[in-house]
C-alpha cells in the first residue's frame, strides 16, 4: 500500500509548486521564472495529448464491451469505434488535419452530426420555453412577456404587428440581459478564482481522489 505522503501530500506539493509559478509568470517578469513556466506549460501540452490517447483507449474498450454484450443500442457504440479508429488511422496516414482529403471526410461526418444535434437542441429548448412560458407568479410572467417581445423582434411578423418591437427587444437585450449575463460572468469568475486557491492550498482534493 502506497505512503500517506505519495497519494496525498506529494500531489499537493507539486500542484501548488506548478500553479505557483504559472501564476507568478503571469505576474513576474522574470526570465528565469519565465524560462520556467514555459517548460511546465509544455508538459501540460504533452500529458493533455497523453490524457487524449487514454481517452480513446477508454472509450473503445467501453463501447467494444457493450458490442460483445450486445446490451443498449449496441450498433451505435460499433458505429463509434470505427469511426474514432478510423479518423485517427486516416489522420496519421495523411498527415493530420491539413490533409484536404481528411478535412473532407471529417466534414461530411462533422456537419451532419452537428445538425442533428442542433435539431434536438431546438426541440429541446421549445419543450423547456413551453414550459417556463407558464406563468406561475410575477418573475415567470416577466420572462415571458420579455421572451414574447424578443421572438416577436426577430419573426418577420413582428414588424408587421407593431414597429415598436424592434426597438424594444433591442432595449431587452442592451439593458436587462447584458446586466445578467455580467452577473453570471462575475459569478464564474468568483467562482474559479475559489476553487483554484483552494486547489493550490490543498483544500480542495477532488482531483486526488479523496475529499
Amino acid at each position: 500500500m502506497a505512503s500517506p505522503f505519495l497519494t496525498r501530500q506529494l500531489p499537493l506539493i507539486i500542484t501548488f509548486a506548478l500553479g505557483a509559478t504559472l501564476i507568478g509568470d503571469y505576474y513576474v517578469t522574470w526570465p528565469p521564472l519565465a524560462s520556467i513556466a514555459g517548460l511546465v506549460s509544455s508538459f501540460g501540452v504533452v500529458i493533455a495529448a497523453f490524457a487524449l490517447c487514454l481517452g480513446a483507449i477508454y472509450l473503445t474498450i467501453h463501447n467494444l464491451r457493450i458490442v460483445m454484450r450486445k446490451g443498449g443500442h449496441w450498433p451505435l457504440s460499433l458505429w463509434l469505434v470505427a469511426v474514432l479508429w478510423i479518423f485517427i488511422i486516416y489522420g496519421v496516414i495523411a498527415g493530420g488535419v491539413t490533409n484536404p482529403s481528411y478535412r473532407n471526410m471529417f466534414t461530411a461526418i462533422l456537419l451532419p452530426t452537428q445538425q442533428s444535434l442542433e435539431a434536438l437542441t431546438g426541440l429541446a429548448t421549445i419543450s423547456g420555453a413551453v414550459r417556463a412560458f407558464r406563468a406561475r407568479n410575477y418573475e415567470t410572467a416577466v420572462f415571458m412577456l420579455a421572451a414574447l417581445v424578443l421572438i416577436l423582434n426577430l419573426a418577420p411578423i413582428g414588424a408587421v404587428i407593431w414597429s415598436g418591437f424592434g426597438p424594444l427587444g433591442q432595449w431587452i437585450l442592451d439593458i436587462p440581459n447584458t446586466a445578467g449575463v455580467r452577473g453570471i460572468i462575475i459569478t464564474v469568475a468568483v467562482g474559479s478564482i475559489v476553487l483554484s486557491l483552494r486547489t493550490l492550498i490543498g483544500r480542495e482534493r477532488g482531483y486526488l481522489g479523496t475529499q
